[in-house]
């Protein structure tokens, strides 16, 4: 049994994270923990005319050397001209001239989103979701430390008043130090995007 990221099982359908894991949801995919097993997958996906089983799916198409013509943006560009055969097909027979146009157009778009994930305009969910993930961490961090830091203050006092304002001290603190933190890595990103642009 071979088993693959949410992800991965994706790409190699030609699909969006997004439509794997309605996949997931409605239970096509088998899972093993948090991995898709790929053989038992691949059949139920086969059952139900999904992904790259689907009707007039193209498969990935490698290159002549056996790599995959990818983008940085992780589509293929012969992934784009099959998407631009599938409008052509939509859209009814059309010129040479006008399917070539169509592809042309297509080709830009992914050249643009090449362009905006590199200077930042854009960015990748994975990468937003990861950083989320960081900083809720530091925030995770920095409130759990609260307890411990101020515990034995608090026991020493007699008021809940005191303590309450203890307790209120701690955690605006923390949260300033959060907010430092940021202002800080927002610094040298901009100092390091200069350095780029330099």
């Amino acid at each position: 049994m071979s088993t693959t990221s949410l992800t991965e099982y994706a790409n190699a359908h030609g699909a969006t994270r997004q439509a794997a894991a309605k996949w997931k949801q409605r239970g096509t995919l088998i899972m093993s923990g948090q991995a898709v097993d790929v053989e038992a997958s691949d059949k139920r996906m086969k059952e139900s005319g999904l992904g790259r089983y689907r009707p007039n799916a193209m498969p990935n198409a490698a290159s002549p050397d056996g790599q995959e013509n990818t983008s940085s943006a992780g589509i293929s560009e012969e992934r784009v001209s099959a998407l631009a055969e599938q409008m052509v097909a939509k859209k009814g027979v059309l010129s040479l001239h006008d399917a070539q146009r169509l592809k042309e157009t297509y080709l830009g778009r992914m050249r643009e989103l090449e362009y905006d994930l590199k200077v930042g305009t854009v960015v990748l969910i994975d990468d937003a979701v990861r950083e989320t993930g960081k900083q809720l961490a530091r925030v995770r961090t920095h409130l759990l430390a609260i307890p411990t830091n101020i515990a034995p203050v608090v026991a020493r006092t007699t008021s809940p008043v005191a303590a309450e304002a203890i307790i209120r001290e701690a955690i605006h603190q923390a949260l300033e130090e959060l907010t430092a933190d940021k202002g800080r890595e927002a610094l040298l990103s901009a100092a390091n995007n200069g350095d780029d642009d330099a």
